[in-house]
């Protein structure tokens, strides 16, 4: 996963509209995959606002990405 990680820099989360608000990014150690994504057709789907933050900063659905897991 080096370009996830490589998306991720030193972020920690990002601004989510319209709210504007902070959102943490999804950490592995404490929070449930399956409680903040779904997947389908190699397309993750966020079911949370952190789900989101996630998928916009590592760029998950990039189409290198979506193409990867389809494969």
């Amino acid at each position: 996963m080096f370009p996830c990680n490589n998306n991720k820099g030193s972020d920690v989360g990002t601004v989510l509209l319209p709210d504007q608000t902070f959102i943490r990014l999804f950490n592995p150690r404490i929070d449930e995959w399956g409680g903040h994504f779904s997947i389908e057709s190699g397309v993750i789907y966020a079911k949370t606002n952190l789900g989101e933050a996630t998928i916009k900063v590592l760029k998950l659905n990039d189409i290198d990405r979506i193409i990867e897991r389809t494969l």
